[in-house]
């Protein structure tokens, strides 16, 4: 089962209200509203609903025009541990809404918002061992109050989830799957980004640049045969960051939802890819590099848009 080819579609996504980020006390607080609108940030999304209801409200859209019976199996990821209801009760009752009851649920994570290449690359894996043919995938994320402003103006967090399904049949329209490689630098756990600045950006220049090596030493492909790049909704200076490292054109890369949504954690390139189908800014045949960040691991998915 090795060479089967992987595709994911039915790509949706489910956010909180929008919410100014100058409105927030603690952008408020530290006095960085007007560099973070000069990184290109402007608003965020906020929810009062659990981390899982997030999660149904996308899944049940990604659902349908899918069959219950076909989901043989469900890769849930999520970075809001500080929840009990996220991280225990809230997947079953996830599996619950979706009737859904007796599906076997696997947790994807530990990747942070880089927790998307981890839920690809995961289903992947499965469908290429024939456990399955047709799984669903979810990320969702909700910040803590007062915890919203990330380090050194890279972005501001959002509330949302974002869903997919990931199967051996190829979809009406999707993304069929060529390579999802990842890079991890663990010893960053002693840095922070306030005080360590250039070696964080140092080390995640580094990561970029090993995970898109990869992914196109993999795939047999070259640069140019890129034609968008989707990454997570960080402010322009970082996402020059990354685009430089690997040696991708910066106008290639999706931002339109930078501005309009922040950043949703591990969400962010999921919605991202959909916003480019919905748009129909994207070809059929054209190859898109995903490029998702945690703190210390990122992974490069080269996809190819069938459509």
């Amino acid at each position: 089962m090795a060479d089967v080819d992987i595709y994911i579609s039915n790509l949706q996504h489910a956010l909180g209200e929008p919410r100014a980020i100058e409105e927030l006390p603690e952008v408020q607080a530290a006095g960085r509203a007007s560099a973070l609108t000069a990184e290109g940030l402007h608003s965020i999304r906020a929810s009062d609903l659990e981390p899982w209801e997030l999660a149904a409200r996308s899944a049940e859209s990604s659902l349908s025009s899918v069959s219950r019976e076909s989901i043989a199996a469900v890769f849930y990821a999520t970075d809001t541990f500080w929840s009990e209801s996220a991280t225990v009760r809230g997947p079953a009752r996830f599996l619950d809404r979706l009737e859904l009851e007796r599906t076997p649920l696997h947790g994807v994570g530990f990747e942070g918002c880089g927790n998307a290449g981890g839920l690809i690359a995961t289903a992947a894996d499965a469908l290429k061992a024939g456990t399955a043919d047709t799984v669903l995938c979810v990320t969702t994320d909700r910040a803590a109050e007062g915890t919203r402003l990330m380090g050194a103006n890279v972005s501001v967090l959002s509330d949302g989830a974002a869903s997919f399904v990931a199967g051996t049949h190829r979809p009406a329209v999707g993304f069929r799957v060529l390579a999802t490689c990842r890079a991890v630098e663990a010893g960053m756990h002693q840095l922070d980004v306030a005080t360590d600045t250039m070696a964080v950006v140092k080390a995640t220049a580094d990561g970029v640049k090993r995970a898109i090596a990869q992914a196109f030493e993999q795939t047999g492909l070259d640069r140019s045969s890129i034609s968008h790049v989707v990454a997570n909704n960080y402010g322009r200076t970082s996402l020059k960051i990354f685009c430089g490292a690997g040696g991708v054109p910066f106008e290639l890369l999706y931002q339109e939802n930078v501005k309009r949504i922040g950043h949703c954690y591990a969400a962010d390139t999921l919605i991202n890819l959909q916003s480019l189908v919905e748009q129909e800014a994207v070809s059929s045949g054209a190859l898109c590099l995903v490029l998702c960040s945690g703190f210390s691991n990122w992974s490069a998915t080269v996809v190819e848009y069938v459509g």
